[in-house]
Formats: structure tokens, sequence, C-alpha cells
């Protein structure tokens, strides 16, 4: 009766008419929103390799991948809707046809008017989705982590997946801060970073330095990284527990192992990371570091050619590329040096969430890498 009272004084009835009753939304969470059923995320994905992927691999691809993630107990799709619309082109069209007076230019507006929709049903389709999926039976610290296990079977299934931006390291820094949660963040690379809103450090993010610990590297910046020379950045704000609650500083403790364990990088080599900072150092870093990253454009675009799945190669001169028909790393390593002549490394040898990858450099001569590509498509395709 209560239930009743409550309804008709929302003017409901009882029924759920509004959007926010008829989805059952409970209120905003850090990743979505609450429902009675479930957790609610929103994703927006693009399939990979779009310039030789028909509209009908595409559309294969987005049903697989549904059923792919319908096969996991606690996951499921709520939608799928293509968010690339020709809309504002299509309204012109219809007010120009509505105030055109001749009646065969306005069937010629009509006609671009219904040739725009097709695009739309067709192109959009190929480029850009957004995708909801519920996360049901699942505590809010379980939430992060099942984001995290969705967008790994998205890209497996060739999907591209979002870059770390500053919001998305954001979500890593206050799901740190919420779950006292330490974050080791290698930042070794950070110099070859081209886009605007990647962070090259994790303390450009607020209250990073309360939950992170960085890696930073002046020998893979000047381009000697097997003479090693680095550093760690431990914020004197960050704090650990011990077994029994108590909070301790690990500056502290890292200082205690520097200065007892570590006996310091060579003259030479310390000498040598110096210079990155002189003028000279500056002009030629950058020189250099243009240069292997038009290696790593070149070797993206070599291997999306020739069917490959590829990550990396924008931001870091470094190439993934997912073997084909799941073939195991060593064993797609060992097909591509003994059919092609390509040396790369195995992913697994990175750890287990390496397999099913090889990893490609863009260090070497511009040349080197075009004869690579080369013989990676004609031995694929």
């Amino acid at each position: 009766m209560k239930k009743k009272q409550e309804n008709q004084k929302r003017g409901c009835g009882g029924k759920k008419n509004s959007v926010q009753e008829l989805l059952s939304i409970q209120y905003f969470t850090k990743y979505g929103l609450m429902t009675e059923h479930g957790e609610m995320v929103f994703f927006q994905i693009a399939p990979t390799n779009i310039s030789v992927l028909s509209y009908e691999n595409i559309e294969r691809k987005i049903n697989h991948l549904q059923g792919l993630i319908s096969m996991h107990p606690d996951m499921e799709i709520v939608c799928t809707d293509s968010c690339e619309c020709f809309d504002g082109n299509r309204e012109y069209l219809r007010r120009r046809a509505s105030e055109e007076s001749n009646r065969q230019v306005r069937s010629i507006l009509e006609q671009d008017r219904e040739m725009l929709s097709q695009m739309q049903s067709e192109m959009s389709n190929a480029r850009q989705f957004y995708l909801v999926m519920r996360f049901k039976n699942m505590k809010p610290d379980m939430v992060f982590s099942a984001i995290n296990e969705a967008r790994k079977r998205m890209s497996e299934k060739g999907f591209e997946t979002h870059r770390l931006t500053k919001p998305e390291l954001k979500k890593w820094v206050d799901y740190a801060l919420a779950n006292d949660t330490l974050i080791l963040f290698d930042a070794a690379y950070e110099a070859f970073i081209q886009e605007d809103d990647v962070p090259h450090s994790i303390y450009e993010i607020k209250g990073a330095k309360k939950c992170a610990i960085e890696f930073r590297s002046f020998s893979k910046t000047a381009g000697f990284t097997g003479v090693r020379c680095g550093y760690t950045v431990v914020p004197k704000e960050l704090t650990a527990a011990t077994l029994e609650g108590e909070r301790i500083s690990l500056n502290k403790l890292w200082n205690r192992r520097q200065c007892t364990k570590f006996n310091g990088t060579s003259y030479i080599t310390q000498r040598a990371a110096e210079a990155i900072y002189t003028p000279e150092g500056k002009r030629q870093i950058k020189e250099t570091i243009g240069y292997y990253m038009n290696n790593a454009r070149t070797m993206k675009e070599g291997l999306e050619m020739a069917g490959l799945k590829v990550y990396g190669g924008v931001n870091a001169p470094y190439i993934w590329l997912k073997t084909p028909n799941g073939v195991s790393s060593w064993k797609f390593f060992e097909q591509m040096l003994y059919e092609a002549n390509v040396v790369g490394t195995p992913g697994v040898g990175f750890g287990p969430s390496g397999e099913g990858y090889i990893r490609l450099t863009a260090f070497g001569t511009h040349e080197d890498c075009v004869e690579a590509m080369r013989r990676i498509r004609n031995w694929l395709i």
C-alpha cells in the first residue's frame, strides 16, 4: 500500500513511465549507473583494421563479441548502438528540400538524404559503437576488475581499446586511494609520447603522490638502454600499512635500501645522462625520437596492411601484434623467424598476459623496418 502511494505521488499510477524507473536506476557510481539488477557501464568501441573489413565482417565481429561476453555469468550486454551519425547533414537536406520550389532539385535533395541514411547504417557501424554492459552480482570493488576483463575480451576480438589518457589514469588513482592500493607506474618511455592527452607522469593526476611509485629512465630517453641509468620517484606523502596496521613511510624505506644495497651508477654513465639536459643533447634526442617514432608508424601501417591486429607504435617505440588464429607466442616467433626471416620477442616472455603476442621494436634503421614489413606482408598475404 505504501509503495503504491509512493508511485502515485510520482504520478506513475504504479507504472514505471520515466527512463529512471524503467531502467531501475538507483544512483550514479564511479564507473556508470547502479540499477536493481547490477551496475551498468558504458563503453565506446571501434573495430580495428577498418580499411580491410567489409560491413558484413564487422557485423559478424559485433555478434561474435556479444556471444563471447554473454558466456560470462556475471556480464551482460544490455544494448549496442552506432554512435557516428549524419543527423546534422540529413536535417540540412530535409530543410533545404522543404524550401526548394523546383521539383527536380527537390527530388535530388531527397535522394541525397536517403543515400546519407544508408551511409549512416553502413559506415557508422564500421567505425564506432556504444556498448552498455551490466555487471551482475558484483560488489563495487569487483567491478573495476570486471571492466578490465571486458576490455581485454573486446581487444582480443579486434576492437580498439582506449589509451591511458588522464581521465583513464585518474580512475586507477581513485581506485588505489579508495582501496589503499599501491600503483607501480612505468614511465621509462615517457619522452616518446606523442599525444597531448596522454600523461607523461602519474603525478599529473591529483592524489597520485599518496598511492603511486614512478620509474623513469635517462638511458631509454637518450638511446643507451643497455647501459642502465634511471631513477625511482617515491613521494614523501606515500605510506603503506604493516600487518599490525601501522603506517610507515615508503620514502624512508626506499632510501634505506638504496643507501645500503646499491653502490650507485658509474661516473661515465652519469655524465651521459647529464648530457640529456644540454641544448645539444635536447636537440639530438628530439631528432632521434622522431626518427624512431617514424619507424614505429611505418611498422604499424605495414602490419595492419598485412591484416594483423596491432597495438602501440603511437606513444612508444614498440609494436605489439596479436598472433593470428590463436597461435602461441613462441610458435609464431619461430614461424616468423624461419619463414619470413624477421625476429621479434615472444610476448609471453613479459609474463602470462603477453601470451599470444609478439613485440617488435622500432629501434633500427628505417630501411630495415621497411624491409621487415615487406617480408612479413609477403609471408602472410
